[in-house]
C-alpha cells in the first residue's frame, strides 16, 4: 500500500494541462500488455501459464491536485502508463503537485527476476510510480523487462513500513530506523537519483566493503574469496569508475546478483 507525492517542475516552453506517469508495476496485469508480448516473443510461457495472483499489478484508488480529485486513466494497449488531466494547468518553470493513492501486488520473480522470490524476499525495482518527462514532446515507454526507465533524475524520501525479522538494502541513504513488536520503519533519502531498487531480505544477502570513494554494498557471489582479495578488487574498480566516468555521486554502490545473472561477464 502506497501513499505518495510527486513535485515535478516543468522545465519545458509549454504548458502542461495533460501528464503522464510511469505505473511499470502494472506492467504484469495481463497476458495483453507489452511485457506479456515481449516475454512470448522469447518463447517463454511461463507468464502466460501463471495463475494470477503470481502476476501482480497496481491499482490506483486516487490521485488529487490541490486537494481535489482529478482524472487519470491507463494508456490503450499501455497500462503500464496513466494519463492524467490535471485541475490547473503548469506553466513552464512552475511546478505540479499531485498526491497519489494507490496498491501495488508484486509478482513472482521468475519472470523478470524482480518481484516475491520462493524464498520470500522481495526484489523490486520500478515498483513506485514515476513522472515521466517532457521536454516538447513526452517520453513514455512501457516496461519491457530491459530496465531502461527514463525518468528525470529526483530528490527521493521514502518512509518504508514493513514486518520484523526482514533486511532492507538500498543504494538510499539511511536517515532513520525505529521498530516495535511488529513491524520496522525505515527512512530513506537521495539526491538526483534515479534509481529505484529497494530488497527486503529475510536474512541479508548483502555484503559491505568500505572504500576510499565510496562504499561497495554487493550480493554478487564472491566465489568464497579473502576479504583483503575483496577489498583490494574494490579499490581497483572504484580507481576505474573515477578515472574512466569521473568522480562517482553517491555515498552507496549497490552490485546484485539479480543485475549480474542478467548480464553476466564470463571469466576466460
Amino acid at each position: 500500500k502506497i501513499s505518495q507525492v510527486i513535485t515535478y517542475k516543468n522545465t519545458s516552453q509549454d504548458a502542461l494541462k495533460t501528464i503522464y506517469l510511469n505505473n511499470w508495476a502494472n506492467a504484469y496485469a495481463t497476458k495483453k500488455t507489452p511485457l506479456a508480448i515481449r516475454i512470448a516473443n522469447e518463447f517463454i510461457n511461463d507468464f502466460h501459464l501463471a495463475k494470477n495472483k503470481d502476476r501482480g499489478y497496481s491499482v490506483v484508488t486516487s490521485i488529487h491536485q490541490n486537494n481535489l480529485e482529478i482524472d487519470y486513466e491507463p494508456l490503450k494497449g499501455q497500462i503500464d502508463i496513466l494519463k492524467v488531466e490535471l485541475n490547473t494547468p503548469v506553466k513552464p518553470n512552475e511546478s505540479y503537485t499531485i498526491k497519489l493513492e494507490y496498491i501495488v501486488k508484486v509478482p513472482n520473480s521468475k519472470f523478470t527476476s524482480y518481484g516475491i522470490t520462493n524464498d520470500g524476499n522481495f526484489n523490486l525495482r520500478y515498483w513506485y510510480i514515476t513522472p515521466a518527462i517532457y521536454d516538447g514532446e513526452w517520453h513514455y515507454y512501457s516496461n519491457v523487462d530491459l530496465d531502461d526507465l527514463y525518468i528525470p533524475k529526483s530528490e527521493i524520501n521514502l518512509e518504508i513500513e514493513h514486518p520484523n525479522g526482514y533486511a532492507l538494502t538500498s543504494e538510499l541513504d539511511v536517515i532513520e530506523t525505529f521498530q516495535d513488536d511488529k513491524k520496522q520503519t525505515v527512512k530513506l533519502h537521495g539526491e538526483n537519483r534515479v534509481n529505484t531498487k529497494l530488497f527486503l531480505d529475510k536474512q541479508s544477502r548483502f555484503k559491505t566493503i568500505q572504500g576510499d570513494d565510496f562504499t561497495l554494498v554487493s550480493s554478487i557471489n564472491d566465489e568464497g574469496l579473502e576479504v583483503i582479495d575483496k577489498v583490494l578488487i574494490t579499490e581497483k574498480v572504484s580507481k576505474f569508475i573515477n578515472k574512466n566516468f569521473g568522480q562517482y555521486p553517491h555515498k552507496k554502490l549497490l552490485l546484485t546478483q539479480v543485475d549480474y545473472n542478467k548480464n553476466p561477464i564470463y571469466g576466460l
